[in-house]
């Protein structure tokens, strides 16, 4: 017995330590080390609160310092919300500075890792003769990298003072290959919440009772024949792929979930319709599954899925296997398709 709650917990330890190690640390020496130009070209001194100072060997006034700093949580999820939010945030400073004559320039940079860069000049709180500024990386939601950077505004020192920002963005680079830093997305104006099931579910829903009623009164009449049924399930096959190709291909938000609700309801449909002697089921199932087709192709066509092609794809077969199955319901296309027994 003792030896077996040994095990689970050497077990357990081990697994929190393979937990925490995978866990990046918020500590600026690890993502300095990749950089050639920190150790070759500057001279560096550990400060007492786990900052590291570097300067450059050639002029000791061409100084940056590495320091990292838990942050609150972003709240923008979106690259266009995540400018917005860091220039409403930096906005004082930057009145502030113009205020007292200075220059200050803020730019997000909302790719990964998130960052974002501030560079003062003419600003008597850094000194009208010196070029200041800061680069602030997310390393972790919770965890920010900040480089600040500093060095006198002359012309002679702009080629190595660029060196320094160029080995600055070296280390964002690090950062972006060994952190998670905050996920960002792309803007997109796709419904969410109740608009967008109103739109990918109600909306093909109300075009396929029009679509019945119309089929009951021109082409789709009696039973169906083998044909129909059989291009039904083409239908559902097609349905059905979209899910797991959309799943195999490792986008988790590129079948939005109203539009594989929408999915999953064409193909349990015209499965199920395929064993009704009937033909009122199955009436409704062409005129869902063509209504869902051109719904999907819509998705894709205005950008609101991730992946469009596939899907665009997948929709036209849906429509196109509907229409098929509708075509071949008509006794006049065909002395063969008859109706099944």
């Amino acid at each position: 017995m003792l030896k077996r709650v040994g095990s689970l917990l050497l077990l357990f330890a081990f697994c929190c330590g393979g937990a925490a190690a995978a866990v990046p640390p918020c500590e600026p020496a690890p993502y300095l080390k990749g950089v050639p130009f920190l150790v070759d070209q500057m001279t560096s001194t550990p400060g007492p609160d786990g900052s590291i100072v570097y300067r450059h060997k050639d002029d000791p006034r061409i100084e940056v310092a590495f320091a990292t700093t838990s942050s609150a949580s972003v709240a923008a999820t979106t690259r266009l919300g995540f400018a917005a939010e860091i220039a409403n945030r930096l906005a004082p400073q930057e009145a502030a500075s113009r205020s007292r004559g200075g220059q200050m320039l803020v730019a997000a940079i909302p790719f990964s890792p998130a960052a974002y860069r501030v560079v003062r000049r003419s600003d008597p709180e850094i000194g009208a003769d010196r070029i200041a500024g800061q680069l602030v990386v997310y390393v972790s939601p919770g965890c920010e990298l900040v480089a600040t950077y500093g060095a006198p505004d002359a012309m002679l020192l702009r080629a190595r003072f660029g060196e320094v920002v160029g080995a600055i963005d070296a280390v964002r680079d690090v950062v972006g290959r060994t952190a998670p830093s905050i996920q960002l997305r792309d803007e997109s104006n796709a419904p969410v919440g109740y608009l967008a099931y109103l739109i990918g579910i109600g909306l093909p829903a109300l075009a396929a009772v029009i679509l019945t009623y119309l089929l009951n009164r021109s082409v789709a009449k009696g039973r169906p024949g083998a044909l129909s049924k059989a291009a039904m399930l083409f239908v559902a096959v097609t349905a059905c792929m979209v899910v797991l190709g959309s799943t195999y291909a490792g986008f988790p938000p590129a079948l939005p979930p109203e539009i594989a609700a929408l999915i999953v309801s064409v193909a349990a449909c015209a499965v199920a319709t395929c064993f009704i002697r009937s033909g009122v089921p199955l009436r409704f199932a062409i005129s869902f599954g063509c209504a869902a087709g051109f719904a999907i192709v819509g998705y894709a066509l205005l950008g609101w899925v991730a992946e469009p092609y596939g899907i665009l794809l997948s929709g036209s077969c849906i429509c196109m296997g509907s229409i098929l199955a509708a075509l071949w319901w008509t006794r006049a296309t065909g002395r063969f398709m008859l109706p099944m027994r």
